[in-house]
C-alpha cells in the first residue's frame, strides 16, 4: 500500500513538471501582441523578448530577419485558435 502512494505520488510529479515545461513553450505567442518586431535587428534584442525560452532566443538570434514574421504568424494562430474555440470555456487567450 505504502510503495503504491509513493508511485502514484511520483507519477502525479512527472505529469506536473510536464505540464510545466508544456505552457512554457506556449509563451512566444505573446510576441502576437508587440506592435512590431522589426526593432529586433540585433543578437542582444533578442534576450529582451518576453516569452521565449533560451532555445527560441538562440533560433531568434540566428534568423532576426524573421522575428517580425514570427509575430504574425503567432498573431494568425491565436486569431484561427480563438475562432475555433470561440464557444468554449478555454478560448486561446494568452494573457
Amino acid at each position: 500500500m505504502k510503495q503504491t502512494w509513493w508511485m502514484c505520488l511520483l507519477y502525479g510529479l512527472i505529469v506536473f513538471y510536464m505540464l510545466l515545461l508544456s505552457v512554457e513553450g506556449v509563451r512566444w505567442l505573446a510576441l502576437a501582441h508587440m506592435s512590431s518586431l522589426t526593432h529586433v535587428n540585433d543578437e542582444e534584442n533578442c534576450e529582451k523578448l518576453t516569452g521565449l525560452v533560451q532555445r527560441q532566443r538562440r533560433l531568434c538570434r540566428r534568423n532576426i530577419e524573421l522575428m517580425n514574421s514570427v509575430r504574425v504568424g503567432a498573431k494568425m494562430a491565436i486569431d484561427e485558435c480563438q475562432s475555433q474555440f470561440q464557444y468554449r470555456r478555454w478560448n486561446c487567450t494568452t494573457e
